[in-house]
């Protein structure tokens, strides 16, 4: 890929997360669409939120930085483990869909940007949105218990 193209999409990919930042929240009320019916049953019977991360590790440095400062983290690790049911949704080539799932969370109301965070109650219900990545694993924690 040339350097120019490259460039062009990092550019075009720091200015929409930096827009989902300023926006942030939003989107809570839904439903999660059926193509992730499987985990909103797993997340039903072990009764623990769901929690869907769309992101874009291969293009997007605000995915990157969330890789580094919250998902790589034991705390994220014990979090996610014991009390959530939790799915990363990569998309490659600078939000490629791959997959139903894939389009159907790109679809959901909120989701502006990469990476966005959906939290839903057992049952689906979207409770919360957050776009962008600011702070680290501990607020992020303590953002999901407090929903």
């Amino acid at each position: 890929m040339n350097s120019w193209v490259k460039l062009v999409l990092i550019i075009a990919a720091t200015f929409l997360v930096i827009r989902t930042m300023r926006q942030g929240w939003g989107g809570a009320g839904g439903d999660l669409p059926q193509s992730v019916a499987g985990l909103v049953a797993q997340a039903k019977t072990l009764d623990r939120k769901l929690v869907l991360l769309i992101t874009g590790p291969g293009w997007c440095p605000a995915c990157v930085a969330m890789e580094e400062g919250m998902l790589s983290k034991p705390e994220w690790a014990a979090f996610a483990g014991k009390e959530i049911v939790f799915q990363a949704y990569n998309y490659p080539n600078g939000g490629e869909a791959t997959s139903p799932a894939h389009e159907d969370l790109l679809k959901l109301p909120g989701v502006k940007g990469f990476p966005t965070l959906v939290v839903a109650n057992p049952s689906g219900k979207i409770l919360a949105l957050r776009s962008g990545y600011g702070g680290g694993a501990e607020e992020y924690i303590q953002w999901i218990r407090s929903l």
